[in-house]
């Protein structure tokens, strides 16, 4: 009986991230502790680097393919869906564009697959989308239009610090980092944390000041585009990488385009991204229940 509660197995993992979804859609008091998600990012991330390979030869074409296809997707469901619904073709956009997320490295390894390939979709992604999002919302003539260093400069410091440091503590401690990367759960933990600070800060205002008929289109249109963006992000990894590539294109940094809806936009175009959230962290959760992991790995 004990065995069935290990926070190792899979199916407790997946209800767990659940959970934290939940408890913070619920809970719009705790965005006051919002501050904190930077820092709880960049140390889950830096215990990721930990134990990662991270090469420059491991570079493939599809991290070129990913970002350009997450803005296909999006522009194209901008101009599909507009005559339908206005915020739906806008959760669109903003889903499109929005970049690979910091934590899709984390995930991946939590699949079992190679978290460098993932790493490098995050660097090529945010790149991308600092030059590629003031353009596409200038073309559509969308609110005031980001600057690109506005858009890179918090993006690269989550993710470049905690990889730089984790890579000098490799070089000059390596027995210290033994012993930390023996710490499996750790990452885990963070992301649960994470999980329920972004879901209190993006997911519960948009739950309580909006009626449910209003989130509906907008909730349909970012299912649809979590399933698409999943299994293409899958075609384009190919049998190698497909698990990573899956993370890349459909985990988002939906934080992101949050601030930007929410700085350069208007309040209603944070919708789409915010409730991308829930669907993208439900695909996370279905992914784990299903994965069987190494026993010496948990």
């Amino acid at each position: 009986m004990r065995s069935a509660f290990r926070i190792s197995d899979p199916r407790v993992r997946s209800l767990a991230l659940i959970l934290a979804m939940t408890a913070g859609s619920l809970s719009p008091a705790a965005a006051a502790l919002a501050p904190a998600l930077r820092p709880l990012l960049m140390l889950m991330l830096f215990l990721s680097f930990l134990s990662m390979r991270f090469r420059w030869a491991d570079a493939r074409w599809s991290h070129a393919a990913i970002p350009l296809v997450g803005v296909a997707l999006g522009v194209s469901g901008y101009f599909l869906l507009r005559p339908i619904s206005e915020s739906a073709a806008f959760a669109a956009l903003l889903i499109g564009i929005t970049p690979t997320a910091t934590a899709a490295p984390v995930i991946s390894r939590m699949l079992g697959a190679e978290g460098a390939y993932a790493t490098f979709a995050v660097l090529t992604g945010n790149l991308f989308a600092a030059w590629a999002i003031p353009v596409v919302l200038a073309r559509i003539g969308a609110g005031q239009v980001p600057e690109a260093s506005d858009l890179l400069r918090p993006v690269l410091f989550t993710l470049l610090v905690p990889l730089l440091a984790a890579r000098l503590l490799r070089r000059l401690a390596p027995r210290p980092v033994h012993r930390i990367t023996s710490w499996k759960l750790a990452p885990f933990g963070l992301w649960l944390g994470v999980l329920f600070l972004t879901s209190a800060s993006a997911i519960a205002p948009a739950l309580s000041e909006r009626p449910l008929r209003a989130l509906l289109p907008v909730f349909l249109t970012a299912a649809a585009l979590c399933v698409v963006q999943f299994s293409l992000g899958r075609l384009l990894g190919g049998a190698r990488f497909r698990i990573e590539a899956g993370q890349s294109l459909g985990q988002k940094n939906t934080m992101l385009t949050v601030w930007i809806a929410l700085q350069f936009l208007w309040p209603e175009a944070a919708l789409g991204p915010a409730l991308y959230i829930l669907c993208h962290n439900l695909a996370n959760a279905w992914q784990i229940s299903r994965h069987r992991p190494d026993p010496d790995a948990a």
